[in-house]
């Protein structure tokens, strides 16, 4: 499969989200993950299945980061003006945990409850305080996205 010219472009293809999405959250494509990424989407390299299921799983997490802060920047921004966007970017940051947009993203494309258990624990682990922590930030990060403010 890691030579067929459909999974070198799946790769590349995935390449150039992860880039864009570095972009839109400020990154610089000079750091060494830039530029890993820019050979990606450019060449023939390639990961293995496992490793680009997992890119792509974390990708998806960003792409629902980026677009549940917007909509929650927007009503914000209605709200308490464009000046006052620091506020509201202070609070996502410190609810913005990857791993929550990531278990968001499992279970919507899970169907299966047990298998979506599964792999939410694995992500989340088994530690009761961290597990009350990521559902905190979950909570916080749906206030914001509905409301706009926490």
């Amino acid at each position: 499969a890691l030579g067929d010219e459909k999974y070198k472009q799946l790769s590349k293809d995935l390449a150039n989200v992860q880039i864009s999405n570095m972009q839109a959250m400020g990154g610089s494509m000079e750091t060494d993950a830039g530029k890993q990424l820019m050979r990606m989407a450019s060449g023939d390299e390639t990961y293995p299945p496992d490793v680009l299921k997992n890119i792509a799983r974390r990708t998806y997490a960003d792409l629902t980061n980026l677009d549940m802060q917007a909509t929650a920047a927007s009503k914000f921004a209605k709200k308490y003006g464009d000046s006052n966007l620091n506020t509201f970017k202070q609070q996502w940051a410190q609810n913005a945990d990857s791993k929550v947009f990531e278990a968001m993203s499992l279970f919507e494309n899970i169907k299966d409850p047990s298998k979506r258990k599964d792999e939410i624990d694995r992500l989340l682990g088994n530690n009761p305080e961290q597990r009350q922590q990521f559902f905190q930030k979950y909570n916080n990060i749906k206030k914001l996205t509905a409301t706009g403010e926490l």
